[in-house]
């Protein structure tokens, strides 16, 4: 499964155990969102050819081009689901929007991962071991939180004090399952403390909306990083 990825075959074996955790997500979520869409009677089909792609990969780089096609359904979603929203047909927006902004961010940070590792290789003449993967996740979890903190200055929906406090000690963590649990507690309390935008809101380019995604995003990246770190404990056992 190289491709164009001239990694050896050692190399690639490694590899593997990382792309494998992160498609298991991108599988996970596409039946989520598919399942939602049935729920609130939607009808988008271009999920499961996207699953049917990803079933005939042979090769690592097949991966970006199904990510290049995949970003052109997203933006087909994106564009049917603000028509729904033109047309005022109710469905559950505040599920369905952040939860396709998780599975882009799957496909991103797994085509991201294949190229880190094929660079760090190229560089290093060896494979990333799981620390140095684990600086690369946590570089993509600080370079979002200065998004958000810009998000949050634009807006009248802001994080409450206690979450900025939080995501100021996250600044400093390098425990990944640690970033998880706080994101997890920021969501929850940021759309606590707005549940009135969270199902009156219909403006997608809103910066509530952006601190939702953004954290939603951050949260898809933890999952498959411990997904990443369970995997290879599992694979030494």
């Amino acid at each position: 499964m190289l491709g164009k990825y001239n990694f050896t075959k050692k190399e690639a074996e490694l590899v593997i155990k990382f792309f494998e955790p992160s498609v298991a997500s991108i599988y996970i979520w596409i039946e989520y969102i598919n399942d939602i869409f049935k729920i609130n009677n939607l009808k988008f089909d271009k999920l499961d050819e996207t699953i049917n792609k990803l079933n005939k990969l042979e090769f690592l780089d097949e991966f970006q081009d199904l990510k290049d096609e995949f970003l052109v359904t997203y933006e087909k979603i994106l564009y049917y689901l603000i028509k729904l929203d033109i047309e005022k047909i109710n469905y559950q927006r505040d599920i369905i929007q952040p939860k396709m902004r998780v599975l882009k961010e799957c496909f991103l940070l797994t085509d991201a991962i294949v190229k880190y590792c094929y660079d760090f290789v190229k560089k290093n003449k060896n494979t990333p071991n799981l620390d140095d993967l684990n600086v690369f996740f946590i570089n993509r979890l600080l370079a979002y939180v200065k998004t958000i903190e810009f998000f949050n200055k634009n807006t009248k929906k802001n994080l409450s004090k206690q979450n900025l406090e939080v995501i100021e000690k996250m600044k400093a963590c390098s425990n990944l399952e640690e970033w998880q649990k706080s994101l997890d507690l920021i969501i929850g309390d940021y759309e606590d403390n707005h549940l009135d935008y969270l199902y009156l809101n219909d403006d997608y380019n809103d910066y509530f909306w952006k601190i939702v995604n953004k954290i939603s995003q951050m949260q898809a990246i933890c999952e498959i990083a411990v997904n990443i770190k369970y995997n290879l404990n599992d694979n030494q056992d």
